[in-house]
């Protein structure tokens, strides 16, 4: 989940040379979305992102986990160039992995 095209087209293409596939989309609403309607064995999450934002989504994924809307084993990493104090410490408490 990223909106900045620039940051999409990277990140795809160093996923995709390692070997891997992705779906990507722009915002929150949509991530949340695309967990529910296919398996994810990772998901990268911009903290930042227009309407729902990163944490927000996060926090929704972890909820539709705990009543068995959403399968358990889903990994969230944040992707984020949020570099203050605390930003690891928020993403953690949003229910993110790493």
């Amino acid at each position: 989940a990223e909106d900045n095209p620039v940051n999409q087209l990277v990140v795809s293409q160093m996923l995709a040379k390692a070997g891997c596939s992705c779906r990507v989309v722009d915002n929150g609403n949509a991530a949340v979305s695309a967990v529910g309607e296919e398996r994810f064995d990772l998901v990268l999450m911009d903290c930042s992102l227009p309407g729902m934002d990163g944490y927000e989504a996060t926090k929704t994924i972890r909820q539709l986990q705990a009543t068995g809307e959403l399968p358990s084993a889903i990994r969230i990493i944040a992707l984020t160039a949020q570099a203050r104090k605390g930003t690891r410490e928020q993403c953690l408490a949003a229910g993110m992995d790493e």
